[in-house]
């Protein structure tokens, strides 16, 4: 259960930042909820400063407003996740000959260059990155 030794409201209430007394150090962490969503997010502001902590957490709460609005993913997923999810359920719709052909290449060429990028943030440089790695004509354009 959480102590607080000290407490700051932040945004009429909505931001609330407090430092754990159950931790040896003393550091500052950020507790808000979000319109629409149930439950509380909390983060570790990592510092012990407080105007920075201030800043961490108007800072984060504004970036996870953002993704509401525009239908984004609270929480990060990466690209080996959506995948993996996808090769075990999303290929099924297809014949079996596709289906070994796209677990093959899911698995041995896009999950390896790809992996661990939160797949909101795979954008066309990336791509661009994954062609020249694997050559002109590569396995993205021979779908």
């Amino acid at each position: 259960m959480v102590r607080y030794i000290e407490k700051h409201e932040l945004r009429d209430g909505r931001i609330l930042l407090y430092v754990d007394g159950d931790k040896k150090k003393p550091i500052w962490n950020c507790r808000f909820r979000l319109p629409g969503r149930n439950g509380y997010i909390l983060k570790s502001s990592g510092t012990t400063n407080l105007a920075d902590a201030v800043r961490f957490a108007e800072d984060l709460y504004d970036e996870m407003r953002v993704k509401i609005r525009f239908n984004m993913p609270i929480k990060p997923k990466t690209f080996a996740a959506v995948i993996d999810q996808w090769l075990e359920i999303g290929v099924l719709q297809l014949s079996i000959h596709r289906q070994t052909l796209h677990k093959s290449v899911g698995r041995r060429y896009f999950r390896p260059f790809f992996g661990t990028t939160d797949i909101a943030l795979i954008n066309e440089q990336n791509i661009e990155a994954y062609g020249s790695t694997y050559g002109e004509g590569g396995v993205l354009c021979q779908f």
